[in-house]
């Protein structure tokens, strides 16, 4: 009984943790004039979206950022977009490789952050989306510099939109 209760408040815990996450994300691309309301893709004008189709990952890693503990359900989802200017940096990347074989490659951090006094930063929590450029062949999770696999993903299993 009491393990059930502490996995039901680690599950409550995560859950905020995502939404707090998420809502500040939304909330600081409005700020910066990137997005012109909650809920509308960027856009720039004169240019048509060059999918209408993005892949969708998402997971988390232990504190230390050495092992993945969840990986999401990979998944298509519907949604008017265009390539952007990825981070240049991170610690980690999502490497779409396509039937072609040609590769789509988007660092990443997966940095959660205490807002207390302390500002205790640590991995854990992280969401990719980038357009999809074509029929998937696999998904990979790896560190930037290629030595580690962290998950990988079929195209077969990745969730339809």
């Amino acid at each position: 009984m009491k393990g059930d209760l502490a996995r039901a408040d680690l599950a409550v815990r995560r859950r905020w943790l995502l939404i707090a996450f998420i809502a500040s994300v939304i909330l600081g691309a409005c700020d910066r004039g990137r997005l012109p309301s909650v809920g509308v893709p960027p856009s720039n004008p004169g240019v048509t979206p060059t999918t209408t189709t993005v892949l969708v990952v998402d997971g988390i890693f232990d504190p230390s950022g050495q092992e993945l503990l969840q990986l999401g359900p990979v998944r298509l989802q519907s949604w008017p977009s265009q390539q952007i200017s990825p981070a240049q940096r991170g610690e980690f990347i999502v490497e779409v490789r396509y039937t072609t074989g040609q590769t789509s490659v988007v660092p990443f951090d997966a940095i959660v952050a205490d807002d207390s006094a302390q500002g205790i930063t640590q991995h854990g929590f992280f969401e990719v989306a980038l357009p999809v450029m074509g029929p998937i062949a696999s998904v990979l999770i790896m560190n930037t510099d290629r030595t580690k696999t962290f998950g990988r993903i079929d195209g077969s299993d990745i969730g339809a939109p």
